[in-house]
Formats: structure tokens, C-alpha cells, sequence
């Protein structure tokens, strides 16, 4: 049985929150003997805050209301094109904040803090629970994140920005055929981070920060993994410069599977062509034979 924290922000959800914590709240019948959720809900213009407030009478849940900016995403990054320094800062103060208030209220027997993204549109429990088994079993590993992607193009990561280039190509081209991968740095929408570790390591969200929240979070860790059997489905589009990337990479190893490939055959044609053949007979008498013959001759005349 588990024993787990999920932890998550959010600003404006209302057409996603009851929803989505009612299902990760059936996670409670899958082998989990305590759920607890943690949110810091920020200056909110719609009804969040009541949603989150009705279901404290149903489930384990405890958070923050913060008004430190009204301002929304696309309005903070006006301008900007890919990260935005302004937003990235945002999002750190507000995951340090859940994550300190989760460290607070849980204790040792809560072993492992889920960091999401609650506006998934959708999320198997069997997958959900397969990461969580592995990371259980697997004491060495310090965080555990998924495979996301998203709805407007097939095939496309969510959150790639999370992952370190040139590992982040490399890692979603493997995922295709092997489950458990390596990495620095990753998200996808969500981290099972071991509790103990972010204690150990003191790991904290860099509220200074001008990239990624995840990317200077994860630096404090030393075994991260993603695991590509875990696919949450997020709204979204992928960049097409990631794209162009992941063509050139695809290409990359081809050529260099192509060139082991004739390089194993140009080696086994080398190998047949150079092969010795038996030496032919020679017609002179070996030294041994020329004494023998001379010995006689002078035997003969004597």
C-alpha cells in the first residue's frame, strides 16, 4: 500500500479541476492507502476557488490562495517566442510554494511528492500506477516522470522543454523501444519525486531562474528517469523547430547504422579475398636429402 502526496497550481481551472481531481481521486481504490493533494491557487477570476473548497469535504486536500499577479501567461510573454523568463520565475515561486507546504504537512511515512500539471485531458490510472510501482522498487531512483503528449499533432512530447538538447531528441526517438530512459532533466506534465531525496539533496525551485522551472529544479538530482509506458494527453502544439531536430537526429543514426552495416560487410569481403592457399610442392631436394645422396655417392666409389 502507498502513500503519496500530489501536488499541482493552478490559476483560472475551473473547467478542468473538479474533473480531473475526482478521477486522481480513484487512485484512492488502487492500492494507495493515503492520497493527499496540495495546490497554491493564484489570484483566480472564475470559480477555482469554490471547486477547490467543496471538495475539502470529500477529499484529502489542503492549499494556498496567492494574488501575487493577475496577469495571465500570454499577456506576461507578450512578445516573447519560446521561453518567457517573467512566466518561468512565476511558476517557480508558485511549485516552491506547494512543494514546501507538502513537505510541511506530510511526514516520513508519505514517500513520494507527484508534481502535476492538472489541465490533462486525459490519464490512465493503470499507467499511473505502473510509474509509481517502479519507482518504489527501484530505491535508487530520485524522480520519475512521464511520457505526455499532446492532441494537435501526433507524436508530439508535452513540456519537451523540461527535457536537456541534444538528450530530449535522443530520448523521444528510444522511447519507441525502450520503456525506463535516463535523462537530466524532464516533466511531462508529471514527477514522482522521492520525498527523501528532495530532503537530502535540500532541493528547492530557483525563483530567479530564466529557463525552464523543471530544468534547475531537477539539477539536484542525481537519478532521473522518464517512463514511456506513462502517456497523459495534454492540449498543445509542438514547436517546428523540434521537429527539424528530431529529422536531423533520425538521420544522423541512420547514416551511422548504414555505414556499421557496409563496414561489417566490406570486413567480411576483405577477410574471404585475402585467405592463404597451400603452398605447391617444391622439386629441390631439402639439405637433408642433398647430404643423404652425397654420403652414398661417396660410398659408392670407394
Amino acid at each position: 500500500m502507498y502513500d503519496i502526496a500530489i501536488c499541482f497550481i493552478v490559476k483560472d481551472g475551473e473547467s478542468y479541476t473538479y474533473k480531473n481531481l475526482m478521477h486522481l481521486q480513484e487512485l484512492k481504490y488502487q492500492k494507495i492507502e493515503r492520497l493527499k493533494f496540495f495546490y497554491v491557487e493564484n489570484d483566480s477570476t472564475d470559480n477555482t476557488i469554490k471547486i477547490l473548497q467543496s471538495l475539502s469535504n470529500i477529499m484529502d486536500i489542503d492549499g494556498l490562495h496567492l494574488k501575487i499577479d493577475s496577469s495571465h501567461s500570454t499577456e506576461l510573454c507578450k512578445g516573447e517566442k519560446d521561453n518567457c523568463g517573467k512566466r518561468t520565475r512565476r511558476l517557480s515561486y508558485l511549485r516552491q510554494k506547494v512543494i514546501e507546504l507538502a513537505l510541511q504537512k506530510t511526514t516520513e511515512s508519505t514517500k513520494f511528492i507527484v508534481m502535476i500539471d492538472l489541465d490533462f485531458l486525459s490519464m490512465d490510472l493503470k499507467q499511473f500506477m505502473g510509474s509509481l510501482e517502479y519507482i518504489y522498487s527501484h530505491d535508487d531512483i530520485d524522480g520519475l516522470f512521464s511520457m505526455s503528449h499532446t492532441v494537435q499533432r501526433n507524436g508530439c512530447v508535452y513540456d519537451i522543454g523540461a527535457m536537456i538538447p541534444p538528450e530530449r531528441e535522443m530520448t523521444v526517438l528510444t522511447s519507441r523501444f525502450q520503456r525506463i530512459l535516463k535523462v537530466r532533466s524532464a516533466f511531462g506534465g508529471f514527477g514522482f519525486y522521492r520525498r527523501s531525496s528532495i530532503l537530502k539533496y535540500s532541493a528547492s525551485y530557483n525563483t530567479n531562474t530564466n529557463d525552464i522551472e523543471h530544468i534547475d529544479f531537477n539539477r539536484f538530482f542525481p537519478s532521473l528517469v522518464v517512463d514511456s509506458n506513462f502517456k497523459p494527453l495534454y492540449d498543445g502544439v509542438c514547436h517546428v523547430s523540434f521537429f527539424i531536430r528530431r529529422f536531423f537526429v533520425s538521420l544522423v543514426l541512420i547514416i551511422i547504422v548504414l555505414s556499421m552495416v557496409l563496414i561489417i560487410i566490406y570486413r567480411m569481403l576483405t577477410k574471404k579475398s585475402i585467405q592463404p592457399t597451400a603452398a605447391p610442392l617444391s622439386k629441390t631436394p631439402t639439405p637433408f636429402n642433398s647430404r643423404a645422396n652425397l654420403l652414398d655417392s661417396k660410398y659408392k666409389g670407394s
